[in-house]
């Protein structure tokens, strides 16, 4: 015996339960976006912290420290040695001219196609991003062009 109303209604069902779980998934992509985002400006906010325990806590030198070190110093978790974590790739650079007075930090995408910000921060405590894709930080100083959060 073949049901072929039955077939149909089933077409029907399973077609409004796709168009009714497009904008679901989308906003989830969303809310996990907006998530790494934050996490990766709570990371640069833990590394402008530790450059500053870092720098002050040396008494053979007076200089900031590369991420490896602030690492090995302990004032970042160990989950960040790799310069990985929620979704950004995180460099920290002391200034090779100056680095007793200069450093700077950037958070780029592990993905470059997932539509998130470029993040950058340093010295100044200042935090910017940038949609492009560019790098925020020029030397140890913010782009120009990089919009502060």
């Amino acid at each position: 015996m073949r049901f072929p109303k039955l077939r149909q209604v089933a077409k029907c069902v399973v077609g409004v339960l796709i168009l009714i779980s497009y904008p679901v998934v989308e906003n989830l992509r969303e809310a996990n976006r907006h998530g790494q985002e934050a996490s990766a400006i709570g990371t640069l906010r833990e590394i402008g912290t530790a450059q500053s325990h870092f720098r002050e806590s040396r008494s053979d030198e007076l200089r900031y420290g590369s991420l490896s070190e602030l690492v090995e110093a302990g004032l970042l978790d160990e989950s960040l040695r790799e310069g990985t974590r929620s979704g950004y790739r995180f460099e920290v650079h002391p200034s090779p001219t100056t680095p007793e007075f200069l450093w700077c930090a950037s958070a780029t995408p592990l993905d470059p196609s997932a539509e998130q910000r470029h993040f950058g921060t340093n010295h100044a405590g200042v935090t910017g991003y940038s949609l492009e894709g560019s790098p925020v930080t020029r030397g140890c100083e913010l782009d120009p062009s990089a919009h502060v959060t």
